[in-house]
This record gives C-alpha cells, structure tokens and sequence, in this order.
C-alpha cells in the first residue's frame, strides 16, 4: 500500500483502537488484560472451518465448480444468527479496520502450515469500487488481504506482496446481501477487469508447473459469484493459477 493509504489505515486503526479497544466483538463483554479484538473464551469457541487442512472442503468444491480454482478455505462458519457474524459487521460496517488485519494474520498462520500455500507469490484483494471506497474509506478484503500476506512472509521468509491494483471494479453494484444466488451472479457478472498484465518477480513461478499462484481474497465466501467474477479475469493472463481466502464462509 502506498503512504497515503498507510496514513488513513492508520488513522482507522487508532480510532477502532478507541471504540473497541475494550469490549469483545463477539459477545459484547468486556475484556481482560491482554485480549484483543475477541475475548478469550469466544476465541476457543470460533466455529473455525478447518479448510486449509482439508482436501476437497466444502469451499474447494463450490469454488472449483464455479471458477477452476487450485485450493479455497475459509477462517470460520458465518452462520445466520451467530454472534461470530459480528466480527464482519465490525468490520465492514463499523470502521474496526485492525480487527480486518488480526484476523487476516490468524488465517495466514493457519494456512502457512497446511502446505497448499507454501507457493503464493501474490495476495490480490477483491477491489471494491472506488464509489464505494470513497464512502467507506477503506476496502475490508485488502486489510484481510495484508494480514494473510504478512502470516505467509513470515513462515516462509520471502516478501508475498498484496497486489491491491491487480484486479478493478469496472462496474458499481449493489449489494449483495440480500439477493439470491442467480441475483448475485447477475449483479457482478463483468464487474471486474484485468487492467494490466501483473508482472511477478523472477524465480516466483511455481517449479512444478510454471505457473504464478496468487491467492485471491475477499471477506466472505458465499454463493461464490463475486469471486468467480474476479477470477475470470485474471485467468485471461494464462501463467497464473488462483486460490481463494475468506474471513467467512456460509454453507
């Protein structure tokens, strides 16, 4: 990200440091020394997915239907009437942009250890237009996008750069919240360009295939629509193969 971009990110993050520094998201209570964002006991509790240690997932089966992917999984189970909903809330909606890039960081560490991911050479965030990104200052898939890449980093000890420009949002959409499955592919069908082709850095090819693994990252998987969407697009450059990230995942 640019400095500008690091400024506000960080004028967001001190402002969420200060509306939620001291109540848990999830269950609303307040929290002890040390606890962050989710208090202890709703942290053991997270209904977590477990898809990066699962072949096959349920996330991998709609996303490989869909778009071709190579691998998908997802942090937890985003559950209507579950308070775990919360934490995109949070996000999305209420300017918790630190808890973005917490959870992010958490996703990143557990994927770093299954393997699948070992061969990520780019992060690309699901763009938001920039009507939308006016309006809220910030898109919730690229901070998401910066923890993962961080926890990659640091296992592997190579830089894995977040490409927030890679992909653009050529069309302004409605929301999807409350449309239907063939709603939501109409609404984001040919929302998504490739502007460019993405230059990757020497040696960053995967040595079985030759071909350049990014994962694309958005905040919750749901029908897939809105990453099939992205996908096409960046299959249009044919060196690259694509795995998919969410915070959420709805059954």
């Amino acid at each position: 990200m640019d400095g500008k971009t690091d400024s506000i990110r960080y004028v967001f993050e001190a402002l969420a440091a200060l509306v939620f520094g001291h109540r848990c998201v999830v269950c609303g209570l307040d929290m002890e020394p040390g606890e962050k964002y989710v208090c202890r006991k709703c942290l053991e509790d997270m209904p977590l997915t477990r898809f990066w240690q699962w072949d096959g997932n349920p996330a991998e089966k709609r996303m490989e239907i869909l778009a071709g992917v190579e691998h998908a999984c997802s942090l937890f189970f985003y559950r209507e009437g579950s308070p775990y909903r919360n934490l995109i809330k949070s996000i999305k909606y209420h300017g918790n942009t630190g808890l973005a890039g917490y959870l992010g960081l958490m996703l990143g560490s557990a994927m770093s250890y299954s393997g699948k991911y070992s061969d990520i050479c780019a992060v690309i965030p699901v763009p938001l237009h920039r009507r939308r990104r006016r309006k809220r200052g910030y898109n919730q898939a690229e901070l998401v996008a910066c923890g993962i890449a961080e926890a990659l980093s640091e296992s592997r000890g190579v830089k894995v750069p977040v490409l927030p420009r890679a992909l653009k949002r050529i069309r302004h959409t409605k929301t999807q919240t409350r449309l239907s499955g063939n709603e939501k592919a109409a609404n984001v069908r040919g929302a998504f360009s490739l502007p460019r082709i993405i230059e990757f850095p020497p040696g960053s090819a995967s040595p079985a295939d030759g071909l350049f693994h990014v994962l694309l990252v958005d905040d919750v998987l749901t029908t897939g629509a809105t990453l099939a969407s992205c996908i096409g697009p960046l299959f249009t450059q044919r060196n690259i193969a694509v795995s998919v990230a969410t915070l959420g995942y709805t059954e």
